[in-house]
């Protein structure tokens, strides 16, 4: 902690975990180590990004405790792959979800025509719709997204504006007025 300058870091993510590299987390005490760290309060939240099976993501969750597991979820892996029962699993065990590749590696913002034309009377781009998808799930606490450039970025914040309910404020623990500063930022940029 002293390199970082900090009594102790938020959230910490073992990264990349897959079938192939669970059981080495396991045995070579790496997650021991973090969890006894976070009992002395050196981590505040502990968690893994997840690239593996659903099998893989229950033993996990059995043998360990966690705080949250980021895993890739859009509405292509939720049909196509193993979003869904990965979701249904972390949510069946109550923990929060952080989002990566909500919008697949930018393949759900460039849709093939016939995808368009099935979409064409709902408001917004194809990446704002992949965006909603995940962040109407319940039990996701944070998406991830890629940005290249700025009208993304502006599309992104526009697609998860900030309404001003405060309700945010009130879990802040440096006692921010989130929406304020929401405010501020949306006319910096405009």
């Amino acid at each position: 902690m002293i390199r970082l300058q900090t009594e102790y870091i938020d959230f910490y993510l073992l990264h990349g975990i897959t079938d192939l590299t669970a059981g080495d987390y396991e045995t070579c005490g790496c997650i021991r180590y973090f969890q006894e760290q976070k009992h002395m309060g050196r981590i505040k939240y502990l968690g893994f990004s997840f690239h593996g099976t659903p099998d893989c993501l229950r033993e996990l969750l059995k043998n360990n405790c966690w705080d949250f597991v980021q895993i890739q979820l859009n509405y292509y892996d939720w049909y196509q792959g193993t979003a869904k029962q990965q979701y249904e699993i972390l949510r069946e065990n109550g923990i929060p979800i952080m989002v990566m590749e909500p919008v697949h590696g930018g393949m759900l913002a460039n849709l093939p025509e016939e995808c368009l034309q099935l979409l064409e009377k709902q408001s917004g781009s194809p990446a704002t719709w992949a965006l909603r998808f995940v962040m109407n799930l319940p039990g996701v606490t944070v998406v991830l997204s890629g940005m290249s450039d700025t009208r993304q970025t502006e599309e992104n914040v526009n697609t998860a504006a900030c309404i001003g309910c405060g309700n945010c404020t009130a879990h802040c623990p440096q006692a921010l007025d989130i929406p304020c500063y929401m405010r501020e930022m949306a006319n910096l940029l405009k």
